[in-house]
């Protein structure tokens, strides 16, 4: 069994292998009071890592979209939703798939279609 300590090595090691940074966008609607909706951009900035999918995400992904997805690696605790988008380095990605963790998860991994 690994212990706080342990844990918290693990991800702080794996913080140190995202190279890149990343800001999340998401919709918020709001009530406008007349049946409609006021819609806002929530943005926050997250250290990532980009990649193409390959092996048990790339089969994933091939069930959600025809398009050429990426395995996007962000911090164990990034607040993200299969609605949000990502913006890495000019590129537009939206998240298709949030990948399971677990209870000892050192990082998040996501799938992300470009566009």
């Amino acid at each position: 069994m690994l212990s706080a300590t342990d844990l918290a090595t693990m991800r702080a090691t794996q913080a140190l292998a995202l190279p890149d940074t990343a800001t999340r966008t998401r919709k918020i609607e709001t009530p406008d009071g007349m049946g409609g909706y006021t819609t806002t951009d929530s943005t926050t900035t997250y250290a990532c890592r980009i990649a193409p999918t390959s092996g048990r995400e790339l089969e994933i992904a091939a069930r959600l979209t025809s398009a050429v997805a990426f395995t996007m690696t962000l911090p164990y605790n990034a607040d993200v939703v299969a609605s949000d988008e990502l913006v890495v380095s000019g590129r537009t990605l939206k998240i298709m798939a949030v990948l399971a963790g677990g209870a000892w998860q050192t990082a998040l991994r996501v799938l992300a279609v470009e566009g």
